[in-house]
Parts: C-alpha cells; structure tokens; sequence
C-alpha cells in the first residue's frame, strides 16, 4: 500500500509514518523541510513551497514491473 501524508514530520505525522513503516508501507511525505532525507526505501520526503504551492519531485519515481 501507498501513503502520502502531508505534515508526516509532525508529531503526529512522525507516529503515522511509523506505524505505516512497520507495516511494509510505501510511504511519500509533503513537507516545508528542504533537509529531510531518508535512507529507508520505503520512505521519500517531497519538498511543498506552500507560497508558490510548487511540489519538488526530484525524487518521484514511478514503479517498474519486474
């Protein structure tokens, strides 16, 4: 399963992720942090300028078949 949080460096946001994590979830998180990085596979942080309401998918990639 999939999951985009938005605020999942909040403290309840953080708890959400966990949880998700622990149950094998990919999870993808809006946030105004620039600096959030994630060595967990599982786990991709996306840049949200809520000014510009502009979305950085540097790192959005799509799902390959294998």
């Amino acid at each position: 399963m999939k999951l985009l949080i938005t605020g999942g460096s909040g403290t309840l946001g953080q708890e959400i992720t966990n949880l998700a994590l622990a149950k094998k979830y990919q999870v993808h998180i809006l946030s105004r942090n620039k600096k959030l990085i994630s060595k967990n596979i599982n786990l991709k942080y996306f840049y949200w300028d809520p000014y510009s309401e502009a979305v950085s998918y540097t790192h959005l990639t799509l799902p390959t078949k294998a």
